[in-house]
């Protein structure tokens, strides 16, 4: 198992846990943080559509909010 592959496992994990009752569903966020090593190797499990196939069989939903891009922005602006 590569490590991209274990850290989707680990976040099946966490999602199979219950929310605790005092988070509203707007608060109900995981951002996953990970290696920069891991980058290619979790942008290919991204988009080949096996995540959110993953993610899907925990009952949640999978929206991608990409970062990565943003700090050149504010660099150039």
């Amino acid at each position: 198992m590569t490590l991209a592959h274990g850290i989707l496992e680990r976040l099946k994990e966490h999602l199979a846990l219950p929310w605790p009752d005092n988070v509203s569903p707007r608060e109900r966020v995981v951002m996953v943080v990970y290696p920069p090593s891991d980058e290619r190797k979790l942008r290919r499990l991204i988009e080949s559509g096996e995540f959110s196939r993953e993610i899907a069989t925990t009952g949640h939903g999978w929206v991608e909010h990409d970062l990565a891009p943003e700090f050149s922005r504010w660099l150039v602006s």
